[in-house]
């Protein structure tokens, strides 16, 4: 199987991160502890979590749950789902970076 392009995520993460941003959510772009593009997404009570981008699944995932992940097709939809957890705030693991990655999500499948 062909490696997604790293580019490829960082501008999926972009196109992401400027629908967000319109959203009057507060992310950054950064990097994971794993080398990985991510957005950094703040929540209402300023509790941040990592968004990552998986182009093998077409996934946008925040954690390992079901309810953690959307697909990165449409990016303006994704961005209103987002932009609907944080209203909320960042469920379970709020106060902890996401840490799981595909690796995760796909064991428990």
């Amino acid at each position: 199987m062909e490696q997604p392009s790293p580019s490829a995520e960082r501008q999926l993460l972009a196109d992401l991160l400027g629908a967000l941003h319109r959203r009057g959510v507060s992310a950054i772009a950064g990097v994971d502890d794993r080398g990985w593009p991510c957005l950094t997404v703040a929540d209402s009570r300023l509790v941040t979590q990592r968004v990552n981008v998986n182009l093998s699944l077409w996934w946008f995932t925040w954690g390992n749950g079901h309810d953690e992940r959307v697909s990165s097709h449409r990016v303006e939809d994704a961005a209103d789902r987002i932009a609907r957890v944080v209203e909320e705030g960042w469920p379970g693991q709020a106060a902890a970076d996401s840490g799981g990655h595909l690796s995760q999500v796909l064991d428990e499948y």
